[in-house]
């Protein structure tokens, strides 16, 4: 059985954190996680692409609709992230409320 002290939940975080690629923080901060791919991935959700080129052109398409202001709200949205990361001192998180 194990304890949740804080001692040991300080272990269990530290030992968590060691396992992780230092990547990963950074993977879950950038602008393609939860801007562009989502938005991206709604536009081709269910269709099925016959060529590499295809795709390819269905992507540009996508970012071709992308506005000046779906930009800025991006990069809010990854002040935010970035805020919350430093506030929580690295901690894991989910969501952005």
């Amino acid at each position: 059985s194990s304890s949740t002290t804080p001692e040991n939940v300080t272990k269990s975080r530290q030992a968590i954190h060691e396992d992780r690629p230092s990547s990963y923080h950074q993977r879950l901060l950038a602008p393609c996680a939860f801007f562009l791919f989502p938005k991206k991935k709604i536009q081709v959700k269910g269709r099925r692409f016959e060529t590499i080129e295809e795709i390819q052109a269905e992507s540009q398409m996508v970012l071709d609709r992308l506005t000046k202001k779906d930009f800025q709200g991006c990069f809010q949205a990854w002040q935010r992230r970035w805020d919350r990361c430093v506030h929580s001192q690295g901690n894991y998180f989910e969501g952005d409320g």
